[in-house]
């Protein structure tokens, strides 16, 4: 399982980028140094894949997935300058604490100091061979299971020509100067003052140079001279302006990850309160990346067949019909050959399903954490070809694509699911097993904050003041037993707001809101949590408790006369 430990809220590192001297001045300054090789990679993800954005990690020891909990102490984790840098990075993240921006400037062995970027994330993934080198000696577990992520806030102007070839790369002679002490291998903490404070005033003036033409370089491949027509790439840039004009409220943060993880090779979970729009995320993907969306809902009666399929009755007759995975692998065969970028397939309540039922084979198909190595299995394809043309459209493509392929069908390395689960089903991820979430990014999708939901509920649902400051006080009342997300409280808004315009009764206004939208989301929880909405709703309000009591009789009592 990947674990996404932490990232920026936009509006942090909006905070950040905005005063370019002020965040220069706070920051923790590091330098990572590294080969060639993986600063190639590394510079390439920011032109190719999230732009902007580059990964950098440190190497752990120890040999096994038991290295998780020597993570922090000893030798064989993360140590001395990675822990102190995961240690400041996260006082982002402590109420009270404001902590420093970290700045990393990268250096290149046998070429100097090529730039420097903000650290926006940092994650810790077991599963997932990440870098070249790793994919290279293919390793049990990755060698570099703890990762960070930049903005970039310079690069120098020798790796913007021509990013690719580090052969043509030169180094910042004045950075190099500073700190030519800080060149080992690695990741080191800058802290002696005589050199931190000449590097910073550096720093100030590399930066403004390259911020204001930052999005140009990043966005037009004919400053890099590209050969050949450029691959399929997850675009953070596309999703986010999707889902801005769809009017969702999420964290780019959130975008961010889902991105990289995707640009990772890994599928996605999507972690969230039921309404909080996990849904509308995957569908604003697939629109934004022109992605043809394939979408089916688990149940716990889901068997091989709804999955991967297999024989069914029609008509009379044996035949064979594809699944939810086969058939988006057939689209995604069919949309390329069209022009198009490929299918997507997302699978919402994935917890639901039966996994000794559904996903024996999908573990086959999914086998490698490399995309690369994902193949349809060959008992799959000459079960098909048994049914001797008795099968469906998306099946004859799947055969089709194997006979052209000259008896080997590889899983498109492009090709991505995603699924949601409710936070309330969150419990059900360790249930889900390893097979499956060491297969899966898993990402969670909150609310705004409750000042950010009462700006949300005045603009979208367009709600009187009072309406919304009572289902800000409902929502304040429930949140610690059961997550609502915002699209279920501008539902709630807009019906509360409606009955309130006819009969000017606000009581009789949230009533209804509550009992048309809410009551409904409280099934499944356990006893104690309905205990505790009940007593809040006999404060609230009487009609809803009524009400609310009808609908879970288990509870015991009878509504009040």
């Amino acid at each position: 399982m990947v674990h996404i430990e932490r990232a920026l809220s936009s509006s942090r590192l909006e905070e950040f980028l905005g005063d370019v001297d002020g965040t220069i001045d706070e920051a923790k300054l590091w330098v990572s140094a590294g080969s060639r090789d993986n600063w190639v990679w590394s510079i390439r993800y920011a032109f190719e894949v999230e732009l902007g954005y580059v990964y950098w990690g440190s190497r752990l020891r120890a040999e096994d997935i038991r290295s998780v909990v020597e993570l922090f102490r000893g030798r064989g984790g993360v140590y001395v300058s990675s822990r102190r840098l995961v240690e400041n990075y996260l006082l982002n993240f402590i109420e009270g604490f404001n902590g420093s921006p970290n700045i990393i400037l990268f250096y290149v062995s046998d070429v100097g100091f090529i730039g420097a970027g903000l650290v926006t994330e940092i994650e810790f993934d077991f599963y997932h061979l990440f870098w070249p080198d790793e994919k290279r000696e293919r390793p049990r577990y990755p060698v570099y299971p703890f990762r960070y992520k930049m903005k970039v806030l310079w690069l120098h102007e020798s790796v913007v020509a021509d990013y690719r070839d580090a052969g043509k790369w030169v180094g910042d002679g004045e950075l190099g100067e500073l700190l030519k002490t800080y060149t080992m291998s690695g990741l080191q903490a800058v802290s002696r003052p005589e050199v931190v404070g000449p590097v910073k005033e550096l720093l100030k003036k590399r930066i403004k140079e390259f911020l204001p033409k930052a999005n140009e370089v990043f966005k037009k491949p004919s400053v890099c001279k590209l050969e050949g027509p450029r691959p399929f790439r997850w675009s953070f840039e596309l999703f986010a302006e999707e889902v801005e004009r769809r009017g969702l409220v999420v964290d780019k943060a959130v975008l961010r990850s889902i991105v990289s993880a995707l640009s990772s090779g890994k599928h996605v979970i999507l972690v969230g309160p039921p309404g909080v729009g996990k849904t509308s995320l995957v569908e604003a993907l697939a629109e934004s990346h022109g992605l043809v969306l394939v979408k089916r809902t688990a149940t716990a009666e889901w068997t091989r067949v709804d999955l991967i399929g297999g024989p069914v009755f029609v008509g009379g007759e044996v035949r064979w019909r594809s699944g939810a995975l086969l058939e988006a692998i057939a689209r995604h065969f069919e949309a390329k050959e069209r022009g198009r970028n490929g299918a997507l397939l997302l699978i919402d309540e994935l917890n639901r399903a039966n996994l000794d039922k559904a996903f024996g084979e999908f573990f086959t198909i999914f086998g490698s954490s490399d995309p690369e190595y994902w193949k349809i299995p060959d008992s799959i394809i000459y079960e098909i070809k048994e049914y001797k043309g008795k099968v469906d459209r998306w099946a004859e493509i799947v055969l089709k694509e194997w006979e052209r392929k000259g008896g080997e069908l590889s899983v498109p390395s492009d090709f991505r699911v995603i699924g949601t689960m409710n936070t309330y089903d969150r419990r059900y991820l360790f249930t889900l097993g390893y097979a499956l979430l060491r297969r899966f990014a898993v990402i969670e999708v909150s609310n705004p904050d409750v000042e950010g939901i009462r700006q949300v509920l005045m603009q979208k649902a367009k709600a009187r003041e009072e309406v919304v400051n009572k289902i800000i006080e409902f929502y304040n009342g429930v949140k610690d037993e059961v997550d609502l997300g915002v699209a279920l409280l501008i539902d709630m808004a807009k019906i509360a707001d409606n009955v309130y315009e006819e009969d000017r009764d606000l009581g009789k206004a949230i009533a209804c809101a509550v009992v048309s939208i809410a009551i409904p989301q409280f099934e499944g929880l356990p006893h104690d949590k309905l205990e505790r909405i009940g007593d809040f709703l006999k404060r609230f309000s009487s009609e809803a408790y009524d009400v609310f009591k009808r609908y879970y009789p288990e509870l015991g009592g009878r509504p009040e006369e």
